[in-house]
């Protein structure tokens, strides 16, 4: 089931249907995994892949990279919702890749299912269904009643022998591919999902992921089954890196490669030793200032710090793309720390070091973390669900934000005597012309049009009896401390200090 309605990572599953389109049982559909909507040899039977991803708006990066190995797109819209923002941002992307599509009206099960709608709203963004004046085809479909599955499965194989040639790859070849998903498994350690594009991954080859290296120790395909091959289009999860690889990155076979990056690697952490041991003195830049020119320095932001740990590369990404969104003037995210897999006791200690909060996503706690931070008074949450994290990243970004106090007039009174004048306050006496005058109020002297002094009321007298409040149409007796400055015709204008509720709007 989908967290908050959403699915929240990216995968790849694998169908095999017939030469029609319509899929196969399990007996039927065991046939080697073929380039996405290749036809088989004997032209019975075909596979198509699936690279599947999230509906929120924070998995934009991981849509696109959807769209960069995809040989056709699927844009799937509700019937019932229309067009989202996430919609219009994944045309985008089909266009920008330049890759044919069809489109999948889906939930027409329910009573409010409007297609008409869907397509009237797409044709105003210039994708036009056959039928309406364009040539992209239009599917109704139905998870619930499976309605249109059938039809949609054929779409997408039409669609793919328009363009066949493309389609053709070599077996035989070392294999190439692209990483779709990695994390850390507490059990088994770095874990990647590949989608093979050409030639065969077999166990016991040497692999090379940007950086990162290892030999391919086990397999399994889309469904959590053991295998020791991947054919061209075979999503595989593969065990045997030394690390998780980014997400995107190319995956290749060459034992060549590794053994390079291997010595590369060496070096690299001989000279870093090396630097660490003899010690650099630190470059400091200085820019010599004109005579009487002042150095002005940029106002510092309110910083949370946070430490994240996430399940899989590209949720970190889909977070970070999320958090970077959210701009202030005066507060920002500052992100200490990442990582994939259990927060531990590691963590909380580097937490309480950095004054950060621990923010988890589909991830577990490790028992001794969890006392940790309860003794250490380290904020940690978890969540499983992207809307849950980033809603609260925003509230504690509003408790950093500085008080913004506004002055509220409520009253004001005209002078009539002057009791007394000491030093340092006041006593005077006067009517109140306006809304109501408090005890402990603030206050601004005008005289004219030009206010002259300012103070603090600190006792209020009423019939000679000592009062809290005096309202309009009263006389008041007044302390007000201060500069002795008042004379008769004066008027006090009484205001309180009331705290503006901060938000992240600008």
């Amino acid at each position: 089931g989908e967290a908050g309605g959403i699915t929240q990572r990216i995968g790849a599953y694998q169908i095999t249907v017939s030469a029609e389109g319509k899929p196969l049982s399990r007996a039927e559909r065991e046939i080697p995994p073929l380039r996405q909507a290749q036809v088989r040899d004997d032209g019975t039977k075909r596979a198509i892949t699936f690279i599947d991803t999230p509906g929120h708006e924070a998995f934009m990066q991981m849509r696109t990279r959807g769209a960069k190995i995809a040989d056709v797109a699927i844009l799937v819209v509700a019937a019932d919702d229309g067009i989202k923002p996430q919609t219009e941002e994944t045309i985008k992307i089909i266009e920008t890749a330049k890759i044919p599509f069809v489109v999948a009206i889906t939930k027409i099960d329910k009573p409010e299912a409007n297609p008409e709608r869907v397509k009237k709203e797409l044709a105003e963004k210039n994708i036009l269904a056959e039928g309406y004046g364009g040539k992209i085809p239009f599917v109704n479909t139905s998870a619930k009643t499976k309605e249109g599955i059938d039809d949609l499965l054929e779409a997408v194989l039409l669609l793919a022998d328009v363009d066949s040639k493309h389609l053709m790859v070599n077996p035989k070849r070392a294999a190439i591919g692209t990483i779709i998903e990695s994390h850390i498994d507490p059990k088994q350690g770095p874990l990647a999902s590949a989608l093979v594009h050409s030639g065969t991954l077999k166990i016991g080859d040497h692999i090379i992921v940007g950086h990162v290296w290892g030999k391919v120790r086990s397999m399994k395909n889309d469904r959590g089954e053991p295998v020791k091959t991947a054919l061209p289009s075979a999503p595989v999860q593969i065990l045997g890196l030394k690390a998780a690889p980014q997400v995107g990155d190319v995956l290749r076979v060459s034992h060549k490669d590794v053994q390079e990056l291997k010595k590369r690697v060496k070096s690299h952490q001989i000279e870093h030793h090396l630097r660490s041991v003899v010690g650099r003195r630190p470059t400091v830049f200085t820019k010599k200032l004109a005579e009487g020119e002042e150095q002005r320095k940029e106002p510092e932001l309110e910083k949370l710090f946070v430490i994240l740990k996430t399940d899989t590369v590209g949720s970190a990404e889909a977070i970070l793309e999320s958090i970077k969104k959210i701009e202030h003037q005066e507060v920002s995210v500052e992100i200490v720390h990442r990582g994939l897999g259990i927060i531990t006791d590691a963590d909380i200690l580097r937490a309480e070091a950095a004054k950060a909060h621990v923010y988890g996503f589909h991830v577990q706690v490790s028992p001794k973390a969890e006392q940790l931070a309860r003794s250490k008074g380290v904020t940690m949450k978890t969540y499983t669900v992207i809307y849950d994290l980033l809603d609260d990243i925003k509230e504690e970004l509003v408790t950093l934000l500085p008080q913004l106090i506004e002055r509220k007039e409520i009253g004001r009174l005209k002078i009539l005597a002057i009791f007394r004048n000491e030093n340092t306050f006041q006593v005077v006496g006067g009517k109140v012309t306006d809304g109501t005058i408090s005890l402990g109020a603030d206050v601004d002297i005008q005289r004219g049009e030009k206010i002259i002094a300012t103070g603090k009321i600190t006792q209020l007298q009423s019939n000679k009896q000592n009062v809290k409040e005096v309202a309009s149409g009263n006389e008041a007796g007044l302390k007000i401390e201060g500069k002795p400055v008042m004379a008769v015709g004066d008027t006090i204008i009484a205001s309180v200090a009331e705290v503006k509720e901060r938000t992240l709007e600008v």
